[in-house]
């Protein structure tokens, strides 16, 4: 590594431990060390881009100017943070705005841990009642799911099935009527769905979607009209849709 990775490095550092944790927290010192470090950084180097980043620092700086140095000089070193590493979980509400809806999310053999991470937190912020895992989909027993589920893992009920087969006859057990999500026929358009009050929704896996077993156990399949050349939305964002939309028609 060479003096110019190394300064950069240093500055990120420690930019980087101060993100972590509410600007009203930081202390003189911590501020001190990093405008120092800043400073040897940038007048050490000749670069125009590093020289304007200590224009950032003036009196009464704080964490959107420090962002914006963060970005840049992790840009320089060609890595970049995952949200869970610089959000702050200290501004959430101390309980929840309303009871859970009545709507169950099943997820077969989603692969990312990332997705389903963002699914969980997707789903504690639009009242689901359950998430219910099936197949190979990671739950919070894996410290990557965890990290991107920002605590919400904790504040949803979750439970795991064997096989989606599984999952879907015991929901309809309880009386609800499960949805697919899919792009296959015949299917109704998201916009056009009246969802029951007891429903279960069911997303499939990033690249083979949903198996022909689960989707002919299924009541109804729905689908996100796509108007661009993709004809799908990543797991996480369809499934937030969908939340939504459930959400919007019984909240």
């Amino acid at each position: 590594m060479d003096l110019q990775s190394r300064g950069i490095r240093q500055v990120l550092q420690l930019g980087h431990k101060l993100e972590q944790q509410p600007e009203n927290l930081w202390t003189t010192q911590e501020r001190r060390q990093f405008e120092l470090a800043l400073n040897d950084m940038t007048s050490n180097n000749d670069l125009p881009r590093f020289r304007r980043l200590s224009q950032q620092i003036f009196e009464g700086w704080g964490a959107p100017q420090l962002a914006a140095i963060n970005v840049s000089l992790e840009r320089a070193l060609n890595t970049e943070l995952k949200e869970h590493d610089f959000l702050i979980e200290n501004s959430d509400r101390l309980e929840k705005q309303r009871e859970t809806f009545p709507l169950k999310i099943v997820l077969e053999n989603i692969r990312s841990s990332f997705n389903v991470g963002s699914i969980f937190r997707a789903a504690e912020c639009m009242g689901v009642q359950q998430l219910i895992l099936t197949g190979y989909t990671s739950g919070p027993e894996n410290q990557k799911t965890v990290k991107t589920t920002m605590n919400t893992h904790n504040y949803i009920d979750w439970i795991s099935f064997p096989t989606t087969s599984e999952a879907v006859v015991n929901l309809k057990n309880q009386g609800y009527t499960v949805y697919a999500v899919e792009t296959a026929e015949p299917s109704e358009n998201l916009a056009d769905c009246e969802f029951p009050e007891h429903s279960a929704i069911v997303f499939g896996n990033e690249r083979f979607g949903l198996n022909g077993e689960t989707l002919s156990l299924c009541d109804r399949i729905v689908r996100i009209p796509m108007l661009g050349v993709k004809n799908s939305l990543n797991v996480a964002n369809a499934c937030s849709m969908v939340m939504y939309e459930y959400s919007r028609q019984h909240g």
